[in-house]
C-alpha cells in the first residue's frame, strides 16, 4: 500500500478588506463539489458561494456513471482518508437521502473467494471489519448458496448492511439545496485561466472575469489541469482509466440478489469486474478498468487529442504500464471482447451467457498517478494561495462526498 497522501496543505490567510465577486467559488458539479459548497454553506450562512460547472448538469461523469454503490469502508486500510472518509460519509449520506425522500435499498455485499490465497485475503478483510464496527460475517461455499445459490466460490465474506443509490438522484438532491440556500449555481462555464491576483484568486471562463477569496477545485478528471493553471507545480498527474459496463437482461436479473465482488487482490490497483443489483432493480455487470484515451473519450475509439499527447509525454505512465504488464493485457481484452468480458463475469455466477449480458454504459475514473508510475491510493488535496485542490478522488468519492465536503470546509474555514 502506497503511503497515505493528508489533506494538509496550507492556504494563503484571507485578507478581510481584500474585494471580491465571491467569498468562494467551487469548480465542479459533481457529488464532490456539489456537498463541497453543501458543507461551505452551512459552515458559512452568510459568504457568497457561486459553483462553476463546465458542462449543462450536475453528475454528467463520475458520479452519474457507477455502480451506485454505498461502500462500507470496510476494503480501505485503518488510518487512510478513504476508510475515515467513508465510514463518516455513508451515514451522512444515508440521512440525506432519508430526509430528501431519495430510495435507497440494502442488498447486501459478498466478496469471493476461488483460491485459498483469496480465503486468507477474506479472512483479513473479517478482521478489518471488525477494527471499522462493520458487521461482516465469514461463510463457506455451502453457506454462500443460501445467500447467492448462482455464486461459485470456496468462500465468502458477506456484508449484509451495504446499500445501493442513484448518485444522479442524490446529486440532483444537494442541488436543490443548495438553491434553497442561495448557493449559486452556473452552468455552461468551462475554465480558461486562473491567477492570483493582489491575494485573491481572479478566474477567467468562456463567458466572464470573477475574483473570489476562495476557489476550491473538485473538477475530477480535470483537476489537475486546473492545478497547473493557478500555477501548483504537480509531481504526477491525472489519468483517466475507462470503465465499460454491462446489463444482465431483465429475464437473468434473478440470478444475483445483491452485490457479488471478487476478493480484492492487494498488488492490482482496481476493484475487478463485479455484478451490483442497483436501486432500479437492474443488474450491472463490471466496470473492467482500461485506459482512456481522453478524459471524456467514452466511445469507443474515441481519442482526447491534447489529453493523449500529455499522456504519451508522461514517464510514470509507461512504468505503471510495465509493472502493471498482466492486468492491462487483461483489461484491454475485456474492452475489446465480450467474450473476455464474460469470463470475468462468469468467475462469479457461472451460469451467466454472452446472450445475457447486454451493453451498458462508460465511466471514466480519474486516478492520479506519480512521476514513478504508482498509482496514489488515497485521496491527495493541495492547496497554493488561494486555490485548494482535490486531486484524487475516486472510488468512494461519491460515497464519501459529504464527509470530504466537511472535511474541506473545516479546512478552509471562515470566508466573512
Amino acid at each position: 500500500m502506497h503511503p497515505v497522501v493528508a489533506p494538509n496543505p496550507s492556504l494563503l490567510p484571507l485578507d478581510r478588506h481584500a474585494q471580491a465577486d465571491w467569498d468562494a467559488v467551487v469548480v465542479g458539479g459533481g457529488l464532490v463539489g456539489l456537498c463541497t459548497a453543501y458543507a461551505l454553506r452551512l459552515t458559512n450562512p452568510e459568504a457568497r458561494i457561486l459553483l462553476l460547472e463546465k458542462e449543462s448538469g450536475v453528475a454528467q461523469h463520475q458520479s452519474g456513471r457507477n455502480s451506485g454503490v454505498v461502500h462500507s469502508g470496510l476494503i480501505y486500510p485503518r488510518g487512510s482518508l478513504k476508510a475515515k472518509l467513508c465510514l463518516r460519509g455513508k451515514e451522512t449520506l444515508l440521512n440525506f437521502c432519508q430526509n430528501q425522500g431519495i430510495q435507497t435499498r440494502q442488498f447486501g455485499k459478498i466478496f469471493t473467494a476461488t483460491t485459498r490465497g483469496e480465503v486468507e485475503v477474506l479472512r483479513k478483510l473479517e478482521k478489518r471489519a471488525q477494527t471499522h464496527k462493520i458487521y461482516s460475517r465469514y461463510m463457506s461455499g455451502r453457506a454462500l448458496k443460501e445467500v447467492e445459490p448462482n455464486v461459485s466460490a470456496m468462500a465468502a465474506l458477506h456484508v449484509p448492511s451495504v446499500r445501493c443509490v442513484d448518485f444522479s438522484q442524490v446529486a440532483r438532491g444537494v442541488a436543490e439545496r443548495l438553491i434553497a440556500h442561495h448557493v449559486h449555481l452556473a452552468f455552461g462555464e468551462k475554465i480558461i485561466s486562473l491567477r492570483t491576483h493582489r491575494g485573491l484568486a481572479q478566474i477567467k471562463t468562456q463567458r466572464r472575469v470573477i475574483t473570489a477569496r476562495r476557489v476550491i477545485n473538485c473538477a475530477g478528471v480535470y483537476a489537475d489541469t486546473l492545478a497547473r493553471k493557478s500555477g501548483l507545480r504537480l509531481k504526477g498527474q491525472i489519468v483517466p482509466f475507462k470503465g465499460i459496463y454491462y446489463y444482465l437482461r431483465k429475464e437473468r436479473r434473478a440470478l444475483v440478489n445483491g452485490l457479488i465482488y471478487p476478493a480484492p487482490k492487494p498488488k492490482v490497483p482496481f476493484l475487478g469486474i463485479h455484478l451490483t443489483r442497483t436501486v432500479h432493480d437492474e443488474v450491472h455487470c463490471g466496470p473492467n478498468a482500461v485506459l482512456a484515451l481522453g478524459k471524456a473519450a467514452y466511445a469507443r475509439g474515441e481519442i482526447g487529442l491534447f489529453d493523449f499527447c500529455r499522456m504519451a509525454t508522461f514517464p510514470g505512465l509507461y512504468r505503471m504500464l510495465r509493472h502493471h504488464n498482466k492486468m492491462v493485457k487483461q483489461e484491454f481484452k475485456r474492452s475489446i471482447s465480450k467474450r473476455h468480458f464474460l469470463n470475468g463475469v462468469q468467475n462469479l455466477v457461472p451460469a451467466i451467457t454472452e446472450e445475457d449480458v447486454l451493453q451498458g454504459f462508460t465511466g471514466i475514473r480519474a486516478q492520479a498517478m506519480r512521476a514513478d508510475g504508482t498509482l496514489v491510493t488515497d485521496f491527495w488535496f493541495e492547496s497554493n494561495g488561494p486555490f485548494f485542490h482535490v486531486l484524487n478522488a475516486p472510488s468512494p468519492a461519491a460515497t464519501a462526498s459529504f464527509a470530504i465536503g466537511e472535511a474541506i470546509a473545516k479546512k478552509v474555514g471562515a470566508l466573512t
